[in-house]
């Protein structure tokens, strides 16, 4: 994500930007100063922190010499601890800043597919501040008279922009980043086997169709992939440099062709699209090979369908799901494909399990303490949609339920970056932290009848299914692939 900032919003009034105020002022700040950045960081965030400034002066080393600029002063980079959510954003106005929450992405993510989250999010950021920030001819001597106002790079659709971060967010890398996301890859074949394929000036503004808000990332970032594979890396920083230089901004087809082989982007698009669409079928025809198990469709609401669970009589699944045309929240549908209708409003997170045919334990976001977002646990009524509040200020998703529906397992932050599989009794009780280990993420335990807890375990940069028992831990799968959301089989094997 990266805040568009436009000319007018440099002529804000002092006394306007002293009122916002988007952290909490119980933060105390500290800075870590690098030769190309200042980390400034609060209370309890300084191994994080540390992390965050190696990365960023690795970002500079690789990306610089790629991108063909490096800005004149230190880039300004905010980390925080303050919202569940895994974020981040850039901006060149009033000067270069970088901010970064302290999550990593959850488990259905897009962004699920990293070596490491702090270098991905870094990548991405630093990759906006290298490409908005390039500016040149008329509006750099503009720039050195009145202030940093005119940035011409800022001008072009977010495709190109989000579109780039994208392909920079993992040095580059095809397995890694979004553009190697397996999840990425499934949206991209379906876009290009559902035609007629986006036009370039459909991508390039608001997409109200599915895959809706991840179209300048999904297919920006890898029309962008398409153009340095093409006309390499070069090619894509000249172009940035020349765009930067622009006094007419909004004619980016006539500043590219001198670098993408005389050709309009409308022209370049159709030739990715193309590519695109060949790829899918090849994948398609490939699949094809082998048996391939036919679904039985239960929704059909598109935008986000998300965290499936069957009630515990098998009547009906109860899920989350998010669209343009309704609100936010849990929901259930009949084995038959009957809508049961909206429980309750929930806006995020969504995780969800079943305590019974009526209840459901649920991950829920909310406002805590004014200054932050945070998740909490609750049990909703799915007849009255009426909430009981498990947690409070707690920073807790991923929910399951034991058998008897006395226990909760589920996944807890427990620091800037840290997370912990966490149990307790659902009526109430102390915490039991079941695993926690540095620099490892946790994600969607699934508890058996017996007791044992299945876990989705991020660690050096593999994501496998691993598997809790009497205290110790002990990996199911170990491998390249990104290994996700287990389940028990009813006899428990």
């Amino acid at each position: 994500m990266i805040a568009r900032a436009l000319c007018a919003a440099a002529l804000l009034s002092a006394a306007a930007l002293a009122r916002a105020q988007p952290y909490d002022p119980a933060f105390r700040w500290r800075t870590i100063e690098t030769p190309h950045f200042r980390v400034h960081f609060h209370q309890g965030e300084d191994a994080l922190a540390q992390e965050v400034a190696r990365e960023a002066e690795r970002a500079h080393e690789i990306l610089t010499p790629k991108l063909g600029y490096a800005p004149p002063g230190r880039t300004e980079m905010v980390l925080s601890d303050d919202v569940d959510d895994a974020n981040g954003s850039a901006t060149p106005l009033p000067y270069n800043t970088i901010r970064v929450f302290a999550v990593p992405p959850p488990s259905q993510s897009e962004l699920q597919d990293y070596r490491s989250w702090v270098r991905e999010v870094v990548e991405h950021e630093y990759t906006h501040i290298l490409h908005l920030d390039r500016v040149g001819g008329l509006p750099d001597a503009f720039n050195a008279v009145f202030g940093k106002l005119w940035t011409p790079n800022a001008f072009l659709p977010s495709l190109f922009i989000e579109g780039l971060a994208v392909t920079n967010e993992s040095e580059g890398d095809p397995t890694a980043g979004r553009n190697g996301s397996a999840l990425f890859d499934m949206y991209a074949r379906a876009v290009a086997l559902e035609e007629p394929f986006p036009r370039l000036d459909q991508a390039s503004n608001q997409f109200l169709e599915w895959p809706t808000g991840n179209v300048p990332y999904l297919l920006g970032g890898r029309f962008m992939a398409f153009l340095q594979a093409r006309f390499g890396a070069e090619a894509v920083a000249g172009f940035s440099g020349a765009q930067g230089a622009a006094v007419w901004p909004w004619a980016p087809s006539w500043t590219g062709a001198r670098w993408f082989g005389g050709k309009d982007f409308p022209k370049l698009w159709d030739e990715y699209a193309k590519a695109e669409r060949a790829y899918a079928l090849g994948r398609q025809d490939f699949v094809r090979t082998r048996p391939v198990t036919t679904p039985v469709r239960l929704t059909r609401r598109g935008g986000l369908v998300e965290t499936p669970r069957f009630s515990p009589d098998g009547r009906f699944i109860a899920y989350w799901s998010r669209n343009l045309d309704d609100k936010p929240g849990v929901r259930r549908v009949a084995l038959d494909g009957r809508d049961l209708g909206r429980s309750a409003v929930v806006d995020a997170n969504g995780t969800l399990a079943l305590r019974s045919p009526r209840e459901a334990l649920v991950a829920i976001g909310e406002v805590y303490r004014e200054f932050r977002v945070y998740d909490d646990l609750w049990l909703v009524d799915l007849e009255s949609g009426a909430r009981r509040r498990l947690t409070r200020g707690a920073r807790t998703s991923d929910p399951d339920v034991s058998a008897d529906g006395k226990t909760a397992v589920y996944v807890r932050r427990v620091g800037p970056g840290a997370m912990a599989l966490v149990r307790r009794a659902v009526d109430g009780g102390p915490e039991e932290v079941l695993f926690a280990h540095g620099g490892a993420q946790v994600f969607m335990p699934r508890v058996s009848r017996d007791g044992r807890v299945a876990f989705e375990l991020h660690e050096g940069g593999r994501r496998d299914i691993a598997v809790w028992q009497d205290g110790r831990v002990e990996r199911v799968t170990d491998d390249d692939a990104l290994d996700t959301g287990p389940a028990w089989t009813p006899d428990g094997r």
